[in-house]
C-alpha cells in the first residue's frame, strides 16, 4: 500500500493492472494513522502543548513509514484522544442514523433512554482506537437484535420501541405497540 501512496503522490494518478488510469491530480488526501497513539495520549495527559508532541512525533513516525513517503505529505495533524463526552455526542448521532433509517426503511419508531445511550457510549469507548469500537458496539447490541427481531416477525410496521437499560446493566427494548 506505502508503493500505492509514492505512485499517486508522485504522478498524481494510480493505474491498475488492467491499464486503466485514475486521476488524483485534483484529490485531497487525508490519511490517518494510530501510530505512536500511546505516545501522543502520555504527552496530552501530561499536558505537553500539541506542537511540540507534533514536532516529537514527525520524527517518530519513522519507525513506521518511510522517509520518502512522510516527506510527501504536506503536514502532520495530532489529534487529540476524544474524551467521554466526545464518545457520547457521537453514540447519539450514529443511534440518531439508525433511527432515522430504521424509520425510512421499516416504518418502526425507535427512542433511547439516556441510560441506554450512556451504556452503549461506555461499551464503545476506547482512548486508543477513539469512536471505531462504538461502530461494532453499535452493530452488535443494536442492529443484529433489531435484524433478528424483523425476521422473526416480532417487529412489524408501525412498532414503536424504547431501548432502555435493565437492573443488571443490560439493555432490553419495550415495544409500545406492535
Amino acid at each position: 500500500i506505502l508503493n500505492l501512496f509514492l505512485q499517486l503522490f508522485d504522478e498524481g494518478r494510480l493505474t491498475d493492472n488492467l491499464g486503466r488510469t485514475i486521476d488524483f491530480s485534483n484529490t485531497i488526501i487525508i490519511a490517518t494513522s494510530n501510530a505512536h497513539s500511546e505516545f501522543i495520549k502520555s504527552h496530552i495527559e501530561a499536558g505537553t502543548p500539541i506542537e511540540i508532541v507534533s514536532e516529537q512525533l514527525k520524527k517518530k513516525l519513522t519507525d513506521f513509514f518511510r522517509p520518502e513517503l512522510l516527506n510527501r505529505f504536506s503536514g502532520v495533524i495530532v489529534f487529540k484522544t476524544l474524551s467521554r463526552e466526545d464518545i457520547r455526542a457521537i453514540t447519539k448521532l450514529q443511534l440518531k442514523k439508525f433511527a432515522n433509517d430504521l424509520a425510512q426503511t421499516q416504518s418502526i419508531s425507535v427512542s433511547f433512554e439516556e441510560s441506554a445511550v450512556d451504556k452503549i457510549a461506555e461499551w464503545g469507548y476506547d482512548p486508543v482506537f477513539g469512536a471505531r469500537p462504538l461502530r461494532s458496539v453499535i452493530s452488535e447490541k443494536i442492529r443484529s437484535p433489531f435484524a433478528e427481531k424483523i425476521l422473526k416477525g416480532e417487529l412489524v410496521r408501525g412498532s414503536q420501541i424504547k431501548i432502555k437499560l435493565n437492573e443488571k446493566g443490560e439493555l432490553e427494548s419495550e415495544n409500545k405497540q406492535a
